[in-house]
This record gives C-alpha cells, structure tokens and sequence, in this order.
C-alpha cells in the first residue's frame, strides 16, 4: 500500500490576517504608549501622570500591546506546529514594509526640515525636543561676538539688562545717551540740559521705539509736541516686562525728579514678570540675558533671584534643568527639551515630528500658576503708582495696543488693564484712539516684530498728547 504523500494543512485567510494586521496594531500601539510616556515632564509624579490624559493613553496602549502580543505569540505558536511558516513570512515582510517606511520618512523629513536659531523646524513647526547644547553653542557665539564689537544693550545687575552709555547700534539705527538713555545722538548729556519740565517714560521696545530711528518714536513726537519747555526722557528697553520697568524707575527714573512718569506696556509685558531667562521670552532673538524675578511673600514683592546669574554662566551649563530657578519661568517646558534617557529621540525626525504635533503633557506648576501672574502685576502696579506719588511726580498708566489686540474680539480685555480697573488705578487704553483712523499702516511687517511704524508712532503722540500736557500743567502748577 502506497502511502498518501503528506500535504501542508491549508492556510487560513482569518489567521494571516490576524498575523499581518496583528503585527502592524502591535506597532501602532507601542508607538502611542511611546508618545505618551515621552509627553511626561521629568519632575511629574507617577499618579499625576496616570491621572493625565497622556498617562491613560499610556495605560491604554501598553495593556492593548500585552493582550495583542500574547495573542500573537499564541498564533505563531500554533503555526508553526501546524508545520507552516506563515507567521515568519508575515514578520519578515512587516519588517521590511515599516524599515522602509521608517528610512524614507527619514530622508524626506531631514531635505525638508531647515535650521533656525531656535532649533530645527519644518514648515514653521519646531522640532521637539529642543537640544540644549545647539543653544548655548549658538548664545555662546553671539556673547564671543560682543566681546569684539560691544553690544547696544549690555548685561546690568538689578534691571538684567539696560542700554549702554554713549553707544551706537551695530546697524547704526539706535544711539544713546551718556545716561544710557535713547537719544538723537551718541554721547549727549541729557540730564545736562536745563529745563523745568520732563516727562520719563517707561517702557519695552514699543516705547524704545524699535526697528524706527529715534525722529520717528512716539517719545521724539511726544518731545516735539510740547515744545522746549518740557523734555521728553525715553527710560523704554527693548523686551522688559512690567517689573523691569518698575526697577528702572526706582533705581534711575527716579533720580530725574520728573514732572509726569509714563508706565506704557503691552499686554506681553505682564507675562513677563514671570520670566527669568531672555533666550526663553525670546527664543529668535539674540538676548543672552537674565532678568529679576519677583515672587510673591506674604502678598508682597520678594526679587528671587539676586545676584543674577551671568550670561557666561548660563551658557556653560550641561543642561537647561541645571538653571537656578528654571521651574520660576513661565516660558520653560520640560518636555520641549532633549533629557536624560531619551537621546536616541533627537536623531529621529519622525519621532520627533509627532512629539511636535500636540501640545505636550507639562505637569502644572505653582511658580507659575494665575494667581502668581495676577497677584505679582497687581502689587507692581500698585508699588509704582503708590511710590511714584510719594516722590511727587505724576504718574499715568498706558495701555499700548500691538497688532493682536486689533485682531481680538471687541471684547478682548487684556490682562494688564483689568488688574488696573481691579486697583482702581486711572489709565489710558489707546486701543478706541487709536482704532479710530484704522490700524492698516500702523505696524511694522511681522518680520520685523510688528512694531510701531512712523505711523504708529505719530498716531500714539497724537493720542497721549492731551493727557500728558494736562498733567504737566497740574504738576507744574502744583510745584
């Protein structure tokens, strides 16, 4: 009797299926706890983090991974005693089909992507995470940089930076006094000129008057306007925020006797009384800075962090989380930057690339929270209103408007002039003034940080003008 030869049991469709579909979810399922675990900041506690929605995605994922590799295990199990070696064709060719994609993903994300000072990005979208080392190598240039040719902004130990006496930009557009304030010329005294009025005005690089030369500031307007009995006294700073500017009315404004003290500040410039580190505010720019930090002691002001670290000694650091007092900054994430034990992540685009597309899971902060925001604007406020009375000068409150409050609802009410209307502090909103000849050719191109123009500029005077000249008249009268 001849034997049947021995024929392999037939496939079945059902089970390749699970096989070659099985192992692609496994994939996609590993990848996501991935992605979740990695969105965790380092400082989160385990329960925080299970508590967050990256966390249960995390739990989700992995027990889903469990279960489908078991099952998948036990399917190749019973293949290949089957006698077939269908389970290792479907794993050869899963290999192969997510290598592939995998190195072409690769190479086209590494042709598109472009580098910028701040980091990596494609398509106007930064790359996370943020490598720390790439930072401080390129901060480290731009302070070898200023050791050769002296910078217009230089590094100050109470305001954290100010503007240097008697110097000229680099583009030759800005010029300071021997006080350090802007001027028409380089190295005029300023306090030298007699006069019985001035008016100060404190201020970020709106009042500055940034990317305009100083004859079309709305200080110079202002100064033109109420003519040559009363001196107008630019004290604005590019990028301070509101507590900046309060330090350089105690420390310097001050000490000018002026007849009419003007606060002017955006709505940017609240929030960054809780930063800390310049880089971080301004992530394109090249500020190497540190600034004060108040905190808030038993309802009341404490600066955090004096002596200030020096720039130097920021950029010499072996990681963003060596910082003294990073947790107080409002712009630090940890999760945005490389950490330790992930390393491998920053040599993969893709990867990186969806870490990026969603906000990432940062565990809430009390450094940082609203009631610091809230709390630290009101008593800068009230501190700069109350001590600025005392000294017998004017004080007036400006709301500046940028091109983001044009572009906000009519009801958009910005954080700083609510905490003035809460304090029953009198204050100008220029935004109604302003709105009323259009905002068109108001604002510099966005490239340019969206500053004032010579319109913008003129159109502030023209709205202030009033005001100051009815206080300069009150203060006058009054002395």
């Amino acid at each position: 009797m001849t034997r049947a030869p021995q024929t392999s049991p037939p496939r079945s469709p059902t089970t390749d299926w699970l096989l070659f579909g099985g192992l692609y979810l496994f994939e996609l399922l590993a990848l996501l706890a991935l992605l979740a675990l990695y969105r965790t900041g380092p400082h989160a506690t385990h329960l925080a983090f299970l508590q967050s929605l990256s966390g249960l995605l995390f739990l989700g994922s992995t027990l889903s991974c469990i279960s489908l590799g078991t099952m998948l295990v036990m399917l190749a199990v019973r293949n290949s005693r089957n006698g077939s070696n269908r389970w290792l064709f479907a794993l050869v060719t899963n290999l192969v089909v997510v290598g592939s994609v995998i190195v072409i993903t690769e190479v086209v994300l590494r042709l598109a992507v472009t580098q910028r000072g701040i980091g990596k990005e494609l398509n106007g979208r930064l790359l996370y995470p943020r490598q720390w080392e790439q930072v401080a190598a390129r901060y480290q240039g731009i302070l070898e940089q200023a050791r050769m040719q002296p910078p217009y902004d230089v590094a100050h130990p109470l305001l954290g930076w100010t503007i240097a006496p008697s110097r000229t930009s680099a583009n030759g557009l800005y010029k300071s006094s021997v006080e350090g304030l802007r001027s028409p010329e380089a190295g005029v005294a300023l306090r030298s000129i007699e006069t019985d009025c001035r008016v100060a005005l404190l201020g970020d690089s709106f009042t500055f008057g940034e990317h305009v030369p100083y004859e079309q500031t709305w200080a110079h307007f202002l100064d033109s306007a109420l003519g040559p009995a009363c001196q107008v006294l630019n004290f604005g700073v590019g990028g301070y925020g509101i507590d900046q500017m309060y330090l350089r009315y105690t420390e310097e404004a001050r000490g000018w006797s002026p007849n009419v003290v003007v606060f002017a500040f955006i709505d940017h410039d609240v929030f960054r009384a809780l930063g800390i580190y310049s880089f971080l505010m301004f992530p394109g720019g090249a500020m190497p800075f540190t600034k004060p930090r108040f905190v808030l002691d038993n309802d009341d002001l404490r600066l955090l962090n004096l002596p200030l670290i020096s720039s130097d000694e920021i950029f010499r650091m072996p990681s963003i989380r060596d910082l003294p007092f990073i947790e107080y900054d409002w712009e630090y994430r940890a999760t945005e930057w490389d950490r330790p034990g992930w390393e491998w992540s920053t040599r993969l685009y893709g990867f990186r690339l969806l870490t990026s597309l969603y906000p990432l899971y940062e565990p809430a902060r009390s450094e940082i929270a609203s009631e610091q925001l809230f709390g630290i604007g009101r008593q800068i406020f009230r501190r700069f209103w109350g001590e600025a009375l005392a000294d017998g000068t004017v004080p007036l409150m400006i709301y500046l408007p940028s091109e983001r409050d044009f572009e906000q609802a009519p009801t958009w009410d910005p954080v700083g002039v609510r905490l003035l209307r809460e304090l029953n502090i009198p204050h100008v909103d220029l935004r109604p003034c302003m709105r009323q000849v259009g905002v068109e050719d108001m604002f510099r191109p966005p490239q340019l940080g969206g500053h004032y123009s010579e319109a913008g500029n003129r159109r502030v005077s023209t709205c202030l003008l009033d005001t100051v000249r009815a206080m300069v008249s009150t203060s006058t009268a009054a002395s």
